[in-house]
């Protein structure tokens, strides 16, 4: 998934999706607001 696909959706939605790709066993990078700090968790 590109930056511009994770932001499709409603935020639950985007949650979702991260659970799966979890439970598929890949990673998930969470990030601030790009307005504030920009970074990843």
């Amino acid at each position: 998934m590109n930056h511009e696909e994770s932001l499709k959706g409603s935020p639950q939605e985007r949650v979702e999706i991260a659970l799966d790709a979890i439970k598929s066993g890949n990673g998930v990078i969470v990030t601030d607001d790009e307005n504030r700090e920009n970074e990843g968790d």
